[in-house]
Parts: C-alpha cells; sequence; structure tokens
C-alpha cells in the first residue's frame, strides 16, 4: 500500500484539465514493514520490506507516469473526479 506521492514534477495541461506526473527519485514511497492499524487489517503490507519492493519494482525500469484529471477549476483550485 502506497504512503506517500509527491506531485512536483508533474506538468499540467489546462486544455485538458489533466495533470501528468512522471515517476522520479523521491515521488512514491511504501513503508517498510506493517504500520499499526493499517487499512484492511494490514493485507497490502508485509512484516518487513517485500510488499513495498513488490509494488515498486515495475516501476524501476519502465516510463511510468500517472495521469489525473479533474473536473471544473476555479481560479488555481481544482476538484479531482474519482
Amino acid at each position: 500500500a502506497e504512503e506517500l506521492s509527491i506531485l512536483h514534477y508533474g506538468q499540467w495541461f489546462p486544455e485538458h484539465e489533466q495533470m501528468i506526473v512522471p515517476i522520479a527519485p523521491f515521488t512514491w514511497a511504501w513503508p517498510g514493514g506493517r504500520p499499526r492499524n493499517a487499512p484492511f487489517n494490514g493485507e497490502m503490507y508485509s512484516e518487513g520490506s517485500t510488499a513495498g519492493l513488490a509494488a515498486a519494482s515495475p516501476m524501476i525500469n519502465g516510463g511510468v507516469v500517472f495521469s489525473y484529471k479533474y473536473s471544473t477549476c476555479e481560479g488555481r483550485y481544482c476538484r479531482r473526479d474519482l
């Protein structure tokens, strides 16, 4: 389970109301163990770092990019569609 996502390397495309964020160093984080009170009874975690490493390994060699589409924007603030 992911713990942190950073969007500071992203690029905003206002004509599409979309933000594209690449996977770059220090943009995503996974825990090195099972946090106390983890969601879903900790099913997505392991006692060590194996679950985090398994989740991160596909992102090491590929050019992974995440796309965030937003709905209406008012000034600088946008609401993300779920």
